[in-house]
């Protein structure tokens, strides 16, 4: 465990207007505020959790909402509005040209508020302790051993200010989080989806540690994949495997006839209302058993030379992979070609969360070509840009479009925006390609 004797905050900022990477997107919620005269400022006092007052300790204005974490995920932001607390814990500001979080990390603990935009009122930052997590990591019916990576994702937020970390486990399987805010975890080994591991709930709180054992859910599997006759033979291949998904068993959805005129408020009060539905609460219901079950591995192993690949610990139900064949001779980066393969894993006995015994898969063959899930035309998602006007996503068929899901609760959205914007930067002067990101809550729900 690494640990940060200066206890800055490390922060990935996330602008609303990040996302407006294109013409078309989802309306940014408030940009900089235009003003005149001389500049508006706010003040404050830091205290410690009894009112006494805490000198020398740095306070920064965050826009967006930032998620605070440590340097394996986020490098320090740089330029963000700052300054360090008097002896009598006194600090000021900028006014902020949108609301934006105020945050304080100190040794003994952590403080937020929100302020608002062009806000001069007075702040009073009171810190709250730090909590501690601790716990153990079991795999396949055994302590993990070392170097295993734990991440405990905060379900809550302060002044829109989101916690997450990572650690990872000692000889014996067993991990600590020092500092983490005071409410419920989600901590879970981190695996190809990180989002998505198998996790179990926490509540930490000042003064004891809450401890949390993230079990093994399955059991090792291993299988061996097939290839076509003309590629079999070819010994100079590279194949990379995908982290193999799982098929969910959804209920269908009945949307109202008019939901493609309805506004995104209307379709997500529609939205909120069905989820209370009973076929609503089994859609819930299937996708929180998905999250805790779904595999945390590192992905498959897979050995090129046998093209074997190995789960060390895979729940029962049914899976999709896509294996991709790379020639190395060739100049281009693209694959050679792209297979996609699916297995059916067992449930395990009643009574028992996990075992160590393997399951041999035996030979995979690729599934015919053309019988993907996915083949299918997209639904018309109907969404507001930041033109102000409604657009629907058959506005751009015949386009390469690459449609982005976000939500401000998402670190795994947020760790992406880099991408997003590289991508955008070298293909968005093609008229041919279209990058669209959508804030989950505003998109219909088809």
């Amino acid at each position: 465990m690494r640990h940060y004797p200066n206890f800055r905050a490390l922060i990935r900022v996330t602008f609303v207007a990040a996302l407006a990477l294109t013409g078309v997107g989802v309306g940014a919620e408030g940009g900089p505020a235009t003003r005149s005269g001389p500049p508006r400022r706010f003040s404050g006092v830091l205290s410690d959790e009894t009112g006494k007052a805490m000198a020398g300790v740095r306070v920064v204005l965050v826009p967006g909402s930032p998620v605070i974490t440590n340097e394996e995920f986020y490098e320090q932001q740089e330029g963000l509005p700052a300054t360090t607390t008097g002896p009598d814990g006194h600090f000021s500001l900028p006014s902020p040209g949108e609301p934006q979080a105020l945050v304080a990390l100190t040794k003994e603990g952590y403080a937020t508020a929100a302020v608002l935009a062009g806000s001069t009122a007075d702040v009073a930052l009171r810190v709250s302790p730090w909590c501690r997590i601790e716990g153990s990591v079991d795999v396949s019916g055994k302590a993990a051993g070392a170097g295993v990576e734990v991440v405990a994702d905060w379900q809550g937020s302060v002044a829109d200010v989101f916690f997450s970390s990572s650690t990872r486990t000692d000889a014996q399987g067993r991990f600590s989080f020092p500092r983490a805010f005071a409410g419920t975890y989600r901590v879970f080994r981190r695996g190809a989806h990180s989002e998505n591991g198998r996790s179990i709930e926490v509540v930490a709180a000042a003064g004891k540690p809450a401890w949390a054992e993230v079990r093994a859910m399955g059991r090792p599997v291993i299988g061996k994949i097939d290839l076509p006759a003309e590629l079999r033979t070819r010994g100079n291949l590279r194949i990379e495997m995908e982290s193999p998904e799982q098929y969910l068993d959804l209920p269908k959805v009945t949307l109202p006839p008019n939901v493609r005129t309805l506004s995104p408020e209307a379709r997500l009060t529609w939205f909120r209302q069905w989820e209370q539905t009973p076929v609503g609460r089994q859609n819930s219901a299937t996708w929180e058993t998905a999250k805790r079950m779904m595999s945390s591995d590192e992905g498959p192993q897979l050995r090129r030379e046998e093209r074997t690949f190995y789960m060390l610990d895979a729940p029962a139900g049914r899976y999709m992979s896509v294996a991709q064949v790379f020639d190395p001779d060739r100049k281009t980066p693209e694959p050679l070609a792209a297979f996609t393969y699916r297995f059916i894993i067992p449930p395990l006995p009643p009574g028992i969360m996990g075992t160590a015994d393997e399951l041999d898969l035996g030979v995979l063959a690729p599934a015919p070509q053309g019988a993907e899930p996915g083949d299918q035309p997209a639904p018309d998602i109907a969404f507001r840009g930041l033109d102000g006007k409604d657009h629907t996503l058959s506005e751009f068929k015949g386009k390469v479009v690459l449609l982005d899901f976000w939500g401000v609760w998402c670190g795994a959205c947020q760790l992406e925006i880099p991408r997003l914007k590289k991508l955008q930067a070298q293909f968005g002067g093609n008229p041919d390609f279209k990058l669209i990101s959508l804030r989950a809550c505003e998109v219909s729900p088809d």
